[in-house]
Order: structure tokens, then C-alpha cells, then sequence
């Protein structure tokens, strides 16, 4: 029995050590995305469209993000790596700016059937492409807090979702 054992654990650490021939770890420097971000990014959720390349790269055994070095250490085959190192280029932009004007209107339907509108509030912000704002802005005698987030289209058109 001891010499099964004795054979058993020198055939799992060579399987071990032929596992870690051609593994390199490697700092991937990022310059837009937020490391801890990447996992996320790469792994979408159950149900989501998988109709593209998504996930870690076969080959890659861990990938680490390090937010205060901006970089994320990963340990795989330089082939992965280079996977890697791909996919990231393709998420690591800079988010496009949008400066905005907001109007808080009043509109008040006059005795003689017209229209009237009136503006109680103005505001101009600078945000982010997808990425939330919050905005307090004063209207008469209360302060209304919206949360914008503004979009870029394909055709260049915004389009903005607000919630109070």
C-alpha cells in the first residue's frame, strides 16, 4: 500500500510539472478600463448573446486586475496571453464625452385653449457614454435628483435614459 501511495504522488507531480511547461505570467497595462471590470466583461451573465467571442482565452489560468497599477497580471500559454492582450485592446477605450443642456418645463393650458410653456430650470453637464450622472437640480421650492445616462448611437444620434 505505502508503494501505491509513493507512485501515486510522483505521477501527480509530474503530471503537474508537464502541466506548467510553456506558462508565463505576464502585466497587461490598461489605460481606459477599470481592471476589476475585465472578469465581468469577459464572462457574461447566463442568457446573454453568445453569438460572439466572449470569456477568458483557453489557456489562461488566472487573471488578476490590479486597480492601483491600472493592470492586470495574467498567468497562461503566451498564445492565450496574446488572446488576451487582444480581447483587451478591443475593451480598453476611452469613453466618448457629451456636454448636455437640460430644461425643467412647465407647460399651462390657457383659458383660451392655448398653450403655454414655461422654463422653471436649467442645467448643463458634461458626462460620459454610458455611464451614470447624478444631477440635483433646483426646481421653485423643492430639489429634484435625476440620474442621466446618456448613450451614443450608431448613427452618432444620443439617447438619454433619466430616472428621479
Amino acid at each position: 500500500m505505502n508503494i501505491l501511495l509513493v507512485l501515486g504522488i510522483t505521477w501527480f507531480a509530474t503530471s503537474l510539472s508537464a502541466q506548467n511547461t510553456g506558462v508565463v505570467t505576464e502585466k497587461i497595462s490598461l489605460l481606459n478600463c477599470e481592471p476589476s471590470y475585465v472578469p465581468q466583461l469577459l464572462s457574461p451573465a447566463e442568457g446573454t448573446n453568445r453569438s460572439f467571442v466572449t470569456g477568458m482565452p483557453v489557456g489562461i489560468r488566472s487573471a488578476k486586475p490590479i486597480d492601483s497599477d491600472m493592470a492586470i497580471v495574467a498567468i497562461g500559454t503566451p498564445d492565450a496571453i496574446a488572446e488576451l492582450k487582444a480581447r483587451l485592446q478591443l475593451l480598453d477605450i476611452r469613453p466618448k464625452k457629451l456636454r448636455l443642456h437640460a430644461r425643467i418645463l412647465h407647460t399651462i393650458t390657457g383659458p383660451d385653449g392655448i398653450l403655454e410653456v414655461q422654463t422653471r430650470s436649467e442645467v448643463t453637464f458634461t458626462s460620459y457614454n454610458n455611464t451614470h450622472t447624478f444631477l440635483e437640480i433646483p426646481d421653485w421650492s423643492r430639489t429634484l435628483t435625476l440620474m442621466v445616462v446618456p448613450r451614443i448611437n450608431g448613427d452618432d444620434s444620443v439617447s438619454i435614459a433619466v430616472e428621479m
